[in-house]
């Protein structure tokens, strides 16, 4: 059988120049999870898509940053690839990692990789790895385009029975959406299973903070996280252009928006321009 292609999915178009925008959000996730690590001393991670997106370029690999970000304080690791190829990286770059140090109280990891896709495998994970209530958790949705299908993210909200919720990075494809979504061969069936209902027009009709902020109501309203909050990934590193993506931060953790803030500044080396202070407020009011 003939390996698949390097990448199962669309990429966005490559007139989008992601690239540097991508490193730039390697290291907002990063910082976000040194931050996260900090009040929480332990945790579980979960990585939807956790191949690296630039094979040739390992300072963009989440999952790498992550496992390999200090204090290694992180002790259960759930690492996702559809793609043979990527799941080798991900085996050789996990085998790579120097063991616990003791005098730094690091823990024993336990890292698990699945082959295969995330919709699926997830409900696998969970049968066979439940996460307790006061288990820390982060999951990073980092999808191209329409690959993580709405009923995962529901599934990821609802997994615990008490306490926080699995605290959630989600990938939301502002910069190319409609161009990506008028490509679909059959649109119906491949919106109806990435937004989770028929709704999906008017979230096509929107755009920029007026499209975030829907995205991130229906986080809030629907899925019952506490914090919601759009962080935009802008097309030029001086906040110049648009907005290519944005990572929706939501959480049930009362500092996780003060530590996204910093996080975000930090990584980003920006400050929040007015419209997205404005956006901040408008999410704080909605979800009061």
């Amino acid at each position: 059988m003939s390996e698949p292609a390097e990448f199962l999915f669309e990429l966005p178009p490559a007139d989008l120049r992601v690239a540097e925008q991508k490193f730039r959000e390697r290291n907002l996730i990063a910082r976000y999870l040194f931050y996260f690590v900090q009040i929480t001393y332990h945790g579980t991670y979960i990585d939807a898509f956790a191949g690296p997106q630039e094979i040739d370029k390992h300072e963009m690999w989440s999952a790498k940053l992550v496992l390999e970000s200090r204090p290694r304080w992180l002790r259960n690791l759930y690492l996702f690839d559809a793609n043979a190829a990527q799941v080798k990286r991900l085996r050789e770059m996990c085998a790579a990692q120097p063991p616990p140090d003791e005098a730094k109280k690091e823990p024993v990891r336990k890292i698990r990789i699945y082959h295969g896709d995330f919709n699926k495998k997830l409900f696998d994970m969970f049968a066979a790895n439940p996460i307790s209530d006061k288990e820390a958790t982060f999951c990073l949705l980092d999808q191209r385009t329409f690959e993580c299908d709405w009923a995962s993210i529901v599934a990821v909200a609802g997994h615990k029975k008490g306490g926080n919720k699995i605290e959630v990075f989600y990938f939301f494809p502002e910069g190319w959406i409609n161009r990506s979504y008028s490509g679909l061969a059959d649109k119906h069936s491949a919106m109806d299973k990435w937004w989770g209902d028929s709704h999906w027009p008017e979230l096509l009709t929107l755009s920029g903070a007026v499209r975030a902020k829907y995205v991130c109501d229906r986080f809030a309203k629907e899925l019952k996280y506490r914090h919601v909050y759009p962080f935009p990934i802008y097309e030029k590193p001086d906040q110049g252009g648009r907005v290519m993506y944005y990572m929706i931060h939501a959480s049930d953790h009362d500092d996780a928006p003060k530590l996204m803030n910093r996080a975000y500044g930090k990584a980003l080396d920006i400050k929040e321009s007015d419209e997205q202070l404005e956006l901040l407020k408008d999410a704080l009011s909605s979800q009061q």
